[in-house]
């Protein structure tokens, strides 16, 4: 379930991305622009095709020219050259904005491919599961009905299990009756037993006391008789012992049994009654426990019914329960996919209101651009004397403003123009002077290709030729009196002529002379002329390296220089800030205000980031603070800003707190006499006093 989940939210989320990036595409809009500009190139490829067919007919007319006219027509065949290239590229820049537009918006779309087989997947498996739910709907409701079926079931089995419990019940009651009167039977049967068996041994011992009585009176005899000197006859006197002990013993027995056997009469009478008694209650008492076993059962029974039934109403109730859960559960998801459809919508519909907005800010000088189009027509037309309605409208201040802009504008761009076409007057005429040169240029190079060729071929040779040296210094100072007189030449005219050019005759007035003295003028006499001067060039190019190395190392010199002053500079400038910072800077700003002003943005811009955010801080900080505090600020900076000012300072407090200290022991002095005169002043007077009164007593 998790990966089904799982994988469901994965495909939610491609065709989320998938919806939204097709929404930034916008076929139908791109569709529309793609046909308009399809249009276009149409265009554009006809019109390429009359154009080239144009220039082809150009160009075979231009062909059969003869040189002259050539040249003539070789400027408006250039033009519309030009203007082809002009147009091509116009296209190509066209069609390469337009291929970009669409890759932009295509390039970062999804395959759609698969999501269109997706969605076919989709539409195919939604009859299926509108079917699945209709089947699931029907079985749901089947459900609801049988929702109690376990319950039933359950029910069933504890029916039959009680009925089984009631039947043993009853059974096991008839046995406990049974084996409950066997018992008291049997309990009654071993108490007669026991009571024989005491009976039995009470004889028993009544009969050995008697034995052993006999055995004592017979001895008792026996020594009466002895005594009396008469033969004791045992026969004899066991006879009448036993016959009196038989009738004695017949007498008491007779009494003693018909006493006991009334006893025991009535006690078996008591014991019967109190046995039958005894069953009946033993029968009562198993009747009542089975009985109670029997209700308590049925009671339960019935209890059991009850509670079935309120389970089968329960579970019931649950089934609905879940059914309706189910229900709402499906309503909130429903629900929710409206919200978040709702949402979606709204926020496309936000996002247009936003590029709306955005397009009417982009948009909000309309109405000036309205204004402005309408005076620039007014203006254009000459409409301002007709058009009454409009010079009504824009009668204000600001419209004035507008035309007179207008106006000046419009005689700026009037003057512009004509200075433009002047311009290009002069550079077609320009243009055609230099193609007029260029094509001599041409002529000459070829001339100079030729010449340059033979003097390789003469260099090649000379290896297999050999002449005398007149000849050869007879050759130089030709080939050099024909350069000295080319040179002059070439200075006269101020144009630069090649080594090689000097050597061979440069100009096309002494190229003539030399190739028509070629054949007076031997292969090898060219040599030695062109060996020196490479000679020179070389030793001239390796003098000039040296002073091009000189120089650079002047320069690398003079940039370290650059940078070590750079560097110093600001390094002072730092101190002088520090100064400005510690001191009043009035005078070192009246100093060299141009200079610091220089390096001020240098020094501000290698600041770290963290200090910049502390100046800002502290010149905020310091604009907040009043002018009070500002002064003591600034007294107390020039105060601390050198040593000697503090040592100023530090003399300044001691100074003030000795003549303080004076001051007070002093006045302490003062008081102190001024209080002993007081104390002497009134004893003498108090002394006075007394000899008074005592001199007025006597």
């Amino acid at each position: 379930m998790t990966e089904a989940n799982s994988k469901m939210v994965d495909s939610s989320v491609v065709l989320e991305k998938a919806l939204h990036s097709w929404t930034i595409i916008d076929l139908s809009n791109l569709q529309k622009e793609l046909d308009e500009k399809a249009i276009d190139i149409q265009d554009y490829q006809k019109e390429s095709l009359v154009d080239r067919k144009e220039l082809a007919n150009q160009t075979k007319s231009f062909k059969k020219l003869e040189d002259e006219e050539k040249l003539e027509k070789f400027n408006t065949l250039l033009k519309s050259y030009q203007n082809v290239i002009d147009l091509m590229n116009k296209k190509t820049k066209n069609i390469e904005n337009l291929f970009f537009k669409v890759y932009r918006s295509i390039a970062e779309a999804p395959d759609p491919k698969p999501l269109l087989k997706s969605s076919l997947d989709t539409l195919a498996t939604v009859s299926e599961l509108t079917k699945v739910k209709e089947e699931n709907k029907i079985l749901e409701e089947k459900l609801l009905k049988f929702a109690d079926y376990d319950k039933l079931k359950e029910q069933i089995q504890t029916t039959e299990t009680q009925m089984k419990t009631i039947n043993d019940a009853e059974l096991e009651a008839k046995d406990s009756e049974w084996k409950s009167l066997l018992e008291e039977r049997e309990s009654n049967w071993k108490k007669n037993e026991e009571e024989l068996e005491s009976l039995i041994e009470s004889l028993r011992k009544d009969i050995q006391d008697r034995e052993v009585n006999e055995k004592m009176l017979k001895l008792r005899l026996k020594k009466k008789s002895e005594a009396l000197g008469e033969e004791y006859n045992e026969d004899a006197e066991e006879d009448n012992l036993v016959a009196k002990n038989e009738f004695g013993t017949d007498n008491v027995n007779n009494s003693l049994v018909e006493s006991l056997k009334k006893d025991l009469e009535s006690s078996k009478e008591r014991v019967q009654s109190l046995q039958s008694r005894n069953e009946e209650l033993r029968k009562n008492a198993s009747l009542l426990n089975s009985k109670i076993d029997i209700e308590v059962k049925k009671t339960k029974k019935e209890n059991d019914k009850q509670i079935s039934n309120l389970e089968s109403e329960n579970s019931m109730l649950v089934a609905k329960l879940s059914h309706e859960r189910k229900t709402s559960t499906k309503l909130n998801e429903e629900i929710k996919l409206i919200n978040d459809k709702f949402n979606k919508e709204i926020t496309q519909l936000h996002t247009d209101i936003d590029n709306l907005k955005k397009i009417k800010n982009e948009r909000s000088d309309y109405k000036e651009i309205k204004k402005e189009l309408e005076l620039l027509k007014q203006i254009q037309f000459g409409d301002e004397s007709d058009n009454s309605d409009t010079n009504n409208e824009f009668e204000t201040d600001s419209v004035a403003k507008i035309e007179s802009a207008i106006v000046q504008r419009n005689k700026k761009l009037n003057n512009d123009l004509i200075q433009l076409r002047r311009v290009n007057e002069e550079s077609s005429k320009k243009i055609e002077d230099f193609s007029a040169k260029v094509e001599q240029l041409e002529k000459e190079i070829r001339v100079l290709k030729d010449t340059n060729v033979r003097l390789e071929n003469d260099l090649i040779n000379f290896e297999h030729t050999g002449n005398n040296n007149d000849d050869k210094w007879e050759t130089m100072s030709m080939i050099s009196s024909i350069a000295g007189t080319n040179n002059g030449k070439n200075n006269n005219n101020n144009r630069s002529v090649s080594p090689a050019a000097s050597i061979a005759g440069g100009t096309d007035d002494n190229r003539s002379i030399i190739m028509g003295g070629g054949g007076n003028f031997s292969d090898s006499s060219l040599l030695p002329i062109i060996t020196q001067q490479r000679d020179r060039f070389r030793n001239r190019n390796k003098e000039l390296e040296e002073e091009n190395k000189k120089h650079f190392s002047k320069i690398v010199e003079l940039k370290r220089e650059i940078n070590s002053l750079k560097n110093d500079n600001r390094e002072l400038y730092e101190k002088i800030r520090f100064l400005q910072y510690h001191q009043n800077a009035q005078n070192i700003q009246q100093n060299g205000g141009d200079i610091e002003s220089r390096y001020k943005v240098d020094y501000e811009h290698d600041l770290h980031p963290i200090e910049q955010f502390r100046l800002m801080e502290t010149k905020r900080i310091n604009s907040k603070i009043t002018p009070w505090d500002r002064i003591f600020i600034q007294v107390t900076k020039t105060v601390l800003s050198t040593p000697l000012t503090r040592w100023l300072f530090v003399a300044y407090c001691l100074s003030l707190h000795l003549l303080v200290m004076i001051l007070t022991l002093s006045l302490m002095g003062g008081s102190a006499n001024s209080t002993t005169t007081y104390q002497t002043s009134s004893s003498l007077a108090s002394s006075g006093n007394t000899q008074n009164i005592d001199s007025k007593l006597l």
